[in-house]
């Protein structure tokens, strides 16, 4: 969707009406309120995007712009310092 807002309510929309398999992918900052400060909420919901995408099932992922440009660390890299 072009924007946040725009994005959320598609996904709202959709989850109202069932749709399974259904994430929302937002950016991990809560930039209106303070820019820079992270959003644990939006962690979460950002990893079990990234989960859903990474095992393969049918998925649909309602996201926009901004959330989609933010870097996403790799699965090597995360593997490498939870090892250590």
């Amino acid at each position: 969707m072009p924007d946040k807002e725009t994005a959320a309510y598609l996904f709202n929309d959709l989850e109202n009406l069932q749709t399974r398999n259904l994430y929302f992918f937002p950016t991990s900052y809560k930039r209106s309120i303070l820019y820079g400060q992270e959003d644990p909420t939006n962690q979460i919901m950002r990893t079990e995007s990234l989960n859903a995408l990474v095992s393969g099932k049918k998925s649909l992922i309602v996201s926009y712009p901004e959330a989609i440009a933010e870097k996403v660390v790799s699965r090597e890299y995360v593997k490498k310092f939870a090892d250590s």
